[in-house]
C-alpha cells in the first residue's frame, strides 16, 4: 500500500509540474508552487526527484518513450511495405509527426501540457541534455531515412531541413493565437488537424527544394 501511495504522489507531482511548467516555463515555477499544486509536502518532491533539474528530466522522459516507440513502429511498417525502394519524404514526415499531433489532438490534457512544456524548453541550452537523451536516438534514425530519400542533397542541408521540421512542429500550438490575429479570427490556432495537413506538404516541398552548393541568389564575392 505504501508503494502504491508513493507512486501516486510521484505521478501527481509529475502531472502538476508538467502543467505549471507548460503554462509558465520551468524557471519561474518553484518547487513550492509544485508542492502546493500537487497537494504534497515539498520534501516528497525532493525524495522522488532530488531537485528541479531532475524533475524536468523526469517529465521530458515520461512521455518520450511512448512517442518514440510509435514513431519507430510507423517507420518500420513503412520500410517493410516499400522493401528496397527509396523512401518518400511525405511518408517519413507522417511517421515522425503523426504520433505527436495525434496525441495533442486527442483531448488528453496531459499530452497538451507536455506539448506546451516541450515547446518551451526545446531550444533551452539548460534542458538540452534531457532533450538529447529523450529524442536524439530516434531523430537520428529518421535523419538517416531522410538522407536515403534525398541522396543528391548534402547531409548538412538535410540536417538543417530536419531542424526546420522541428521548429515548425513545435510552433503549431493551441495557445498560439497569431494565426487568429493575422486572419481576423477566420482561422483558429486550435484547429490542429488542419495545421497538420498543411504542414506535411509545406515541409515536403521544403526538403525537396534543398539543392547542392550555394543558392542561385547568393551574392557574388
Amino acid at each position: 500500500m505504501a508503494s502504491d501511495a508513493s507512486k501516486k504522489v510521484k505521478e501527481r507531482v509529475l502531472d502538476s509540474a508538467e502543467e505549471l511548467f507548460g503554462q509558465q516555463g520551468y524557471e519561474s515555477v518553484t518547487m513550492r508552487n509544485i508542492a502546493e499544486h500537487a497537494d504534497v509536502h515539498i520534501s516528497q518532491i525532493v525524495y522522488h526527484f532530488t531537485n528541479k533539474n531532475m524533475l524536468v528530466r523526469a517529465i521530458v522522459l515520461r512521455r518520450a518513450d511512448e512517442l518514440n516507440q510509435e514513431r519507430l513502429q510507423m517507420l518500420d511498417y513503412y520500410r517493410r511495405a516499400i522493401g528496397d525502394a527509396k523512401p518518400e519524404v511525405s511518408a517519413l514526415l507522417r511517421a515522425f509527426l503523426s504520433p505527436f499531433f495525434d496525441r495533442r489532438s486527442s483531448g488528453d490534457q496531459g499530452w497538451r501540457n507536455y506539448s506546451a512544456f516541450i515547446g518551451r524548453i526545446i531550444w533551452d541550452p539548460n534542458a538540452s541534455d534531457h532533450i538529447n537523451e529523450a529524442f536524439n536516438e530516434v531523430a537520428k534514425t529518421f535523419l538517416r531515412s531522410f538522407c536515403e530519400a534525398l541522396p543528391d542533397i548534402p547531409d548538412e542541408r538535410i540536417h538543417w531541413g530536419f531542424q526546420f521540421l522541428l521548429a515548425s512542429m513545435y510552433s503549431v500550438e493551441e495557445t498560439n493565437t497569431r494565426i487568429e490575429s493575422l486572419s481576423d479570427s477566420r482561422f483558429s490556432g486550435k484547429d490542429l488537424s488542419t495545421a497538420f495537413e498543411a504542414l506535411i506538404p509545406f515541409l515536403c516541398a521544403g526538403f525537396y527544394s534543398l539543392e547542392k552548393g550555394k543558392p542561385e541568389h547568393a551574392a557574388p564575392h
